[in-house]
């Protein structure tokens, strides 16, 4: 609860008399100016003009005046969000391994701060996170960014840029290497993700070979990143992705030297939002991420 006399003060602003205050807090008059006078003293500054028929603020007291204001919204604020705390959750969309290995890091670190509230993972693919988004299905998203570059209702932080790398079997003729030019890959199967995987990939992932002039011989499109390693796995082909998505013990990793693949992996939420609680959650990811990779 805020102190009486900050109250009277404010009240005494708002209605432009002491009596206006009085009759608002339902208080003599001689109350309110006896706290008005309290205060003063604790301040050791006058707030108020009181030379003028109606009393006036000083310098100083339009200065407190100002910062009242920012304390009654911080209070109030405060209020609401502990009303909300108990029963309030986030929901998180994720979509593939990165995030199993980072998000409990993530979850748990938040706890710490916010015990009180569930968290709801949920699994989709770019795209989807995307739709749950616009639909406020969930309240924030890890994705790349060309998926929410040009979305007017969703707002994002980037995390980090995704290294870019080819992978494939290990009974393939480059399983030996650690690294290939982007001219290597022409004429290469390539099993790529698809648009329903992710718009905004897909297209940087097109883009990137046009920069780097080369006709992508795309043999198939998958779905998920799970089909994706298994397609490659059984050696039907190249496949492009981050190398931080991919494990050592399942597929070859190699760097692609001289290429414009790359992605910005981002966390997004909704632009409109007004939630402290997500606030704190994207921060948190920011800073875990900056710390960590």
């Amino acid at each position: 609860m805020l102190d009486k006399k900050i109250e009277f003060f404010i009240a005494t602003v708002e209605t432009g008399s002491f009596s206006g205050a009085a009759r608002k807090l339902m208080l003599s008059q001689s109350a309110v100016s006896q706290q008005i006078n309290l205060l003063e003293e604790e301040l050791a500054v006058k707030l108020f003009d009181r030379s003028n028929y109606r009393p006036r603020l000083t310098r100083a007291g339009e200065f407190y005046f100002k910062k009242c204001q920012e304390l009654v919204a911080i209070y109030e604020k405060m209020n609401h969000e502990v009303k909300l705390i108990d029963s309030y959750s986030i929901r998180i969309g994720i979509t593939g391994p990165f995030e199993n290995h980072h998000i409990p890091f993530l979850v748990k670190l938040f706890k710490e701060k916010y015990p009180q509230i569930e968290i709801t993972i949920i699994k989709g693919s770019f795209q989807s996170c995307k739709e749950w988004l616009n639909n406020n299905q969930i309240d924030v998203a890890f994705a790349i960014e060309n998926d929410f570059i040009n979305e007017p209702k969703i707002t994002y932080e980037v995390l980090l840029q995704h290294q870019i790398c080819a992978i494939c079997s290990y009974e393939h003729p480059w399983a030996k290497l650690t690294k290939i030019a982007a001219q290597n890959l022409i004429n290469q199967p390539l099993i790529c993700l698809s648009r329903k995987f992710g718009e905004g990939f897909y297209h940087d992932f097109v883009e990137a070979f046009n920069k780097d002039k080369i006709e992508p011989n795309i043999i198939k499109e998958v779905d998920t990143l799970d089909e994706l390693i298994l397609s490659v796995k059984l050696n039907e082909g190249i496949g492009l992705t981050s190398r931080e998505v991919v494990n050592e013990e399942e597929v070859a990793i190699l760097d692609i030297i001289n290429s414009h693949h790359h992605a910005n992996y981002v966390i997004g939420y909704a632009r409109d939002i007004n939630n402290q609680f997500i606030f704190d959650f994207v921060a948190l990811a920011k800073r875990y991420f900056n710390k960590t990779l």
